[in-house]
């Protein structure tokens, strides 16, 4: 079962950020979620929201405000995490707009081809499932991972469509029946973002393919 740290470590350290990663790998994560999106600058950045409202001192939307700026609030670029990251563990990259999609692939790439990486330590997520078509299209090497909040049934349809690796579904959604259809597929389910440790045990004896929480120690 994979141990998915959320933003890295997001219960421990502050959200996306290379501190956090760090902790995440700390605390023995196979694997880190993270979430990425284009600034005015043109840098694939990491970070959630579509504001630096919430996580800095200072207030914005990302698309607004070049790298050189974002860099001071401690918001790392896609290259810099990877550099960090340097093939140890898989990265769960979760697109956050689409129009970041093609610079990723470009990313994800260059480093397969040159900084020897490989295909297996890369998961793309989205909930905007039409951007995964785009990556199993151009990359179909690459995992994606199908996410969803409100209907698993579709989730699964479209991840049989575009033979993706996983469905990434809020916990509530998750039962029995949902981990057999999903494995029936060769499909793995993952579930997010789950931090009650009892809610965690139920899903470990569910034999669930992977849990993403801000507090992967519990996993």
């Amino acid at each position: 079962m994979l141990k998915i740290g959320h933003r890295g470590a997001k219960g421990h350290a502050p959200e996306n950020t290379i501190a956090s990663f760090q902790k995440a790998f700390d605390l023995g994560c196979h694997a880190i979620e993270f979430d990425v999106q284009l600034c005015q600058s043109g840098e694939v950045v990491v970070i959630h929201d579509y504001t630096i409202n919430r996580t800095t001192t200072a207030t914005g939307f990302v698309k607004n405000i070049p790298f050189v700026e974002l860099q001071q609030y401690n918001i790392p670029t896609l290259e810099q995490v990877l550099d960090f990251v340097d093939n140890r563990f898989m990265v769960n990259i979760e697109l956050k707009s689409n129009d970041c999609v093609e610079k990723v692939i470009k990313i994800v790439h260059f480093y397969i081809s040159t900084k020897k990486w490989t295909s297996d330590n890369f998961l793309i997520s989205s909930f905007n499932w039409p951007d995964l078509m785009v990556v199993s299209a151009s990359m179909p090497k690459i995992k994606t991972a199908v996410l969803t909040e409100k209907s698993f049934a579709n989730a699964l349809h479209f991840a049989k469509k575009i033979n993706a690796f996983a469905v990434h579904a809020h916990h509530a959604l998750i039962t029995p029946q949902a981990i057999y259809q999903a494995h029936q597929s060769d499909i793995k389910i993952c579930a997010f973002t789950v931090n009650d440790p009892e809610i965690i045990m139920q899903l470990k004896q569910l034999s669930i393919d992977g849990i993403i929480s801000d507090f992967p120690d519990r996993i």
